[in-house]
């Protein structure tokens, strides 16, 4: 797209022809963002549980989406054992949805590797004698 910007110059002013960046050093973030956490002194009360609305609803949201990922997982098709460590990662999601919110940055949610799709992926299925002679029938079914 950057070519594209040079290839197609016209000289309307109203149509952008490049987007500027700034360096990092002039970051609007790095100068206001990461110091967050330092006016938080500075809020009301009111602020305050007007931001626990949507904090609660976030909260909610990671909950079930990452409970019925899990549960969707497990199914008894996978054969899947629950390890020792289960639930640290909603444990690590919720210290991360806190230490970016500290940030002014945007909640995370990675529920994508418990995602059945994945757990498919990475399952190794070993077939009964049942199985394998419902197989058998329906090719001869066909």
């Amino acid at each position: 797209l950057f070519a594209v910007s040079f290839a197609l110059k016209t000289d309307a002013p109203a149509v952008p022809q490049r987007m500027i960046v700034p360096t990092p050093r002039e970051s609007t973030w790095i100068q206001s963002g990461i110091y967050t956490v330092s006016e938080m002194g500075s809020l009301t009360t009111k602020h305050i549980v007007a931001a626990m609305i949507p904090g609660f609803v976030i909260s909610v949201l990671f909950y079930f989406d990452h409970s019925v990922s899990a549960q969707l997982a497990q199914q008894k098709d996978f054969n899947v054992k629950r390890p020792t460590a289960y639930h640290y990662d909603l444990l690590l999601l919720a210290g991360m949805t806190v230490l970016c919110g500290l940030l002014g940055l945007p909640p995370v949610n990675g529920v994508l590797p418990q995602a059945p799709l994945h757990t498919k992926a990475l399952c190794s299925k070993i077939k009964t004698k049942k199985e394998d002679e419902q197989e058998m029938q329906s090719m001869k079914g066909s």
